[in-house]
C-alpha cells in the first residue's frame, strides 16, 4: 500500500509542476512574451497532462486497500479540479473582451485558490498520517 501512496504523491508532484507551467504560460502571455499560438500549445498540452495524471491517481487509488486513503484521494482529486476551474475562472474574467471590473471577483478567486492549495496540502500530509 505503501507503494501505491508513493505513485499517487509521485503524479500529485507532477501535477503541482504542470500547473505551474500553466501559470508561467499565462504570465508570460498577460505579458505578450509568448502569443496566442504558443499559448494554445502550452494549454493542450498541459490538459492531456492533466487528465493522464488524473487518471494514474484514480487507478491507483482503485488499488488502495484502506477506505480512509481512497477518501483522502478523492478529496485530492475534488480540490485540484475546483482549483483549476478557479484559475480558469480568473483567466476568463481578465479577457479585455470583459467590460465590467471583475477585480473584487478575482481577487475573491485568488483567495479561494489559496484555500484550495491549503486544503490539498492539509490532505496530504493526512494520507501521509494514514501511513
Amino acid at each position: 500500500m505503501e507503494e501505491t501512496v508513493q505513485k499517487i504523491f509521485k503524479a500529485q508532484d507532477t501535477r503541482t509542476q504542470l500547473y505551474k507551467e500553466f501559470e508561467e504560460a499565462l504570465k508570460a502571455n498577460h505579458e505578450k512574451t509568448i502569443g496566442l499560438e504558443q499559448m494554445g500549445i502550452v494549454v493542450q498540452l498541459v490538459t492531456e497532462g492533466l487528465n493522464e495524471v488524473s487518471l494514474d491517481i484514480r487507478k491507483l487509488q482503485a488499488s488502495l486497500s484502506s477506505p480512509q486513503l481512497q477518501s483522502y484521494v478523492d478529496q485530492l482529486q475534488g480540490l485540484e479540479q475546483s482549483k483549476l476551474q478557479k484559475t480558469i475562472k480568473i483567466e476568463q474574467l481578465s479577457l479585455p473582451s470583459n467590460i465590467k471590473d471583475h477585480s473584487s471577483e478575482t481577487e475573491q478567486l485568488k483567495e479561494e485558490i489559496n484555500a484550495l492549495i491549503l486544503k490539498i496540502n492539509d490532505t496530504i500530509q493526512s494520507i501521509k498520517d494514514e501511513l
